[in-house]
């Protein structure tokens, strides 16, 4: 189904991109660890921070994704899709990004926590507990993309199908998120949320596009 979707727009450099995304990624951890050693900062000093970075960063990142995947398959076509195909390129849109971020947030954890085991840059303690809630909010954080996917790409498809809107929206909404997650909200609440959002957004496509097609014919 995936190459049938995307053999148009040549997925081997949609596959560089989402490479190029992870070594993106890894360089940036890796940067934000060396560049508080050498300033002495102990914000990043610490394991807990940096993974909440490296998740942050990786959201923006794969949302961004996402919204390339969508604006590459059905921003650009001049035919109006029936509800049920854009259901579905949608669907698939979100999963191909949620799995992508997930290997490649994994990958970049793994490989940081053995070169800290080997060849540690962070003063603090790799401690069993850390590398759990490294591994942890995976899931979670992967169901956050997918929802804000499907809310970046509504609100872009809604608005002349703008490639602009749909990035501004999933800036604001992680952005959005972030801020819940401070101040103490559940994981789980936020994606309620997020879903409740998401639901009324396809509804309104649904609607916007069956009324099209009737009149068109």
């Amino acid at each position: 189904m995936l190459n049938f979707l995307y053999e148009s727009y040549e997925i081997k450099k949609l596959d560089r991109l989402r490479f190029y995304l992870f070594l993106a990624l890894l360089v940036l951890t890796y940067f934000i660890a060396i560049v508080s050693r050498v300033e002495n900062d102990p914000v990043f000093q610490s394991y807990e921070n940096i993974i909440t970075f490296t998740s942050l960063v990786g959201t923006v990142l794969f949302c961004v994704y996402g919204v390339v995947l969508f604006s590459l398959n059905v921003f650009k076509r001049e035919v109006t899709l029936s509800p049920k195909l854009f259901l579905l390129q949608a669907t698939i849109i979100s999963i191909t990004s949620l799995v992508s971020f997930v290997i490649s947030y994994t990958a970049c954890i793994v490989i940081f926590f053995i070169t800290e085991n080997l060849f540690p840059i962070v003063s603090d303690d790799l401690s069993f507990s850390i590398v759990l809630n490294a591994f942890t909010v995976i899931i979670p954080l992967a169901i956050v993309v997918g929802f804000l996917n499907i809310i970046s790409m509504g609100m872009g498809f809604l608005m002349r199908k703008s490639t602009t809107v749909s990035i501004l929206t999933s800036i604001l909404f992680i952005d959005a998120v972030q801020r819940a997650l401070n101040s103490g909200w559940s994981i789980y609440i936020i994606e309620g949320i997020l879903l409740f959002i998401s639901s009324l957004i396809l509804g309104l496509i649904m609607i916007h596009l069956k009324n099209k097609r009737a009149s068109f014919f």
